[in-house]
C-alpha cells in the first residue's frame, strides 16, 4: 500500500516542480522503503517533503529517520542560495493511524528557525490527511496535492501490487505527462548578475565617477557607429543611473531570472541574457541615436524567452503562464512610451531577440533530444 501511495504522490509532486533528493534515481520504491525525500527551490525558501513509511519504520524510529535528513538541509541551503527550509514530514500509515496521529499531535511547530519541520499524517486505509494539533494545515499547495492523491488512488493501485517501482521511471513518466524538468537547482547566475549590477552602481555613485564611467562604457550611437566601440553594447548593461533604476532592474532579474535559470539551465540563461542585451543595445543605437545605460534589454529578453518557453511547453512556470508574462511585458513597454527617459527600443530589441532565441532552442535543440 505504501509503495502505490508513494509512487502516485511522487509523480504529482514532480509534476508540480519538485525533484527527488533521496533515494537516487535508480532506487526502487517498495512497501519496505523507509522514506522518500523531494525538494523544490523557491529561493529564498527551500521546500522539502519527506514521505515516511510509518508501517515499516515504526513509531520509535520515526524521529531518527526524519530529523537527520531534514537537518542535512543546512548544507543544501548554502548550495542553493536559500535562507531557510520548510520541511514537511508526511507519515504514511497503512494501518493503526491512531498511534501515529498521537505521535504528530505531540510534535511542536516552531516557526522562524532556519529549518522548520512540520508533521502530517496520511491515513492510507481511510484516505484522509490528518494534521497534528500544533501543525499548520496548509503549506503551499501540498495539502491539496496529498488529498487528491489519497482520494484518487486511496493508497491502492492494484495493477502495481507486489512489484517494485523505480524513482527514475516515475520521473520519466511525469516528464512525458507534461511536467517541466528542473535544469538548475540553484540560482547562482541570477544572484551573481544582481550583485554585479549593485556593486557597479554603488562604486560609480559613491565615488562620484558616474560621468567618467558613462563616458567610457555607456551605449553611445556616435561612438558605436562612427568609432567602432562595439564593446559598449555589452558594458552599458552593467551601469545604471539612479537607485530606483538599478533597484527595479535587480528586482525584475530576481523574479524572472530565477525562473529562466531554473527551467532553461545556466548556460542557456547566460546566452539569452547577453544576446538579448546586445540586441537591445543595437536596437537603441540604430533607432534612438542617443546615449543609454541599463540592463533592461537583457531583462526584456528574459521575459521574451519565458513567454516562448511557456507557449511551447504549454505549462505555467512557478504559477506564471505566458499570458501573464506577456501582459507584464506590454505594460512595461507602454509605461516606457510615457517616459522620455526610457529606451523603449532597447526593450523591444531585447524581448524580440529573447523570444526568438528561446523559440530556436525549444523548436530545434530540445525537439532533437526528445
Amino acid at each position: 500500500m505504501f509503495k502505490d501511495f508513494a509512487e502516485n504522490l511522487c509523480r504529482s509532486l514532480i509534476e508540480n516542480g519538485y525533484y527527488t533528493v533521496s533515494p537516487k534515481g535508480g532506487a526502487e520504491i517498495t512497501d519496505n522503503t523507509p522514506f522518500i525525500m523531494l525538494a523544490r527551490n523557491l529561493s529564498p525558501v527551500l521546500y522539502t517533503v519527506t514521505i515516511i513509511n510509518a508501517g515499516a519504520v515504526g513509531e520509535n524510529m520515526i524521529t531518527s529517520v526524519a530529523e537527520p535528513v531534514n537537518m542535512s538541509m543546512e548544507r543544501s541551503l548554502a548550495e542553493l542560495r536559500c535562507s531557510y527550509a520548510i520541511c514537511l514530514n508526511l507519515l504514511a500509515a497503512p494501518k493503526d493511524p491512531i498511534i501515529f496521529k498521537s505521535y504528530v499531535d505531540k510534535k511542536d511547530n516552531i516557526p522562524g528557525g532556519k529549518i522548520n519541520q512540520c508533521w502530517w499524517l496520511a491515513d492510507l486505509e481511510n484516505k484522509k490527511l490528518l494534521f497534528g494539533k500544533n501543525q499548520p494545515t496548509k503549506i503551499m499547495e501540498l495539502d491539496e496535492i496529498i488529498k487528491n492523491v489519497l482520494v484518487r488512488r486511496g493508497g491502492k493501485t492494484e495493477s502495481n501490487s507486489g512489484s517494485s517501482f523505480h524513482i527514475e521511471k516515475i520521473e520519466k513518466e511525469s516528464l512525458i505527462k507534461g511536467a517541466v524538468p528542473v535544469k538548475s537547482r540553484s540560482c547562482t547566475v541570477t544572484y551573481s548578475l544582481i550583485l554585479i549590477n549593485l556593486l557597479v552602481w554603488a562604486y560609480v555613485t559613491f565615488t562620484g565617477s558616474q560621468d567618467y564611467f558613462f563616458g567610457l562604457f555607456a551605449n553611445n550611437s556616435d561612438k558605436v557607429l562612427n568609432y567602432g566601440e562595439y564593446y559598449r553594447l555589452i558594458t552599458c548593461m552593467f551601469f545604471h543611473t539612479t537607485i530606483m533604476h538599478v533597484g527595479y532592474n535587480c528586482l525584475t532579474i530576481y523574479i524572472f531570472g530565477r525562473i529562466c535559470e531554473k527551467y532553461m539551465g545556466k548556460s542557456r540563461y547566460v546566452l539569452i541574457y547577453f544576446l538579448s542585451g546586445i540586441c537591445g543595445s543595437a536596437a537603441s543605437v540604430i533607432f534612438t541615436k542617443g546615449i543609454s545605460v541599463g540592463a533592461s534589454g537583457a531583462i526584456f529578453g528574459i521575459l521574451g524567452a519565458i513567454t516562448a518557453f511557456n507557449m511551447n511547453s504549454k505549462k505555467d512556470l512557478e504559477g506564471m503562464g505566458y499570458f501573464t508574462i506577456l501582459m507584464f511585458t506590454i505594460a512595461g513597454i507602454l509605461m516606457g512610451f510615457g517616459d522620455t527617459g526610457v529606451d523603449n527600443f532597447a526593450h523591444l530589441g531585447g524581448i524580440i531577440s529573447g523570444f526568438l532565441i528561446s523559440m530556436v532552442f525549444t523548436k530545434f535543440f530540445d525537439g532533437k533530444k526528445q
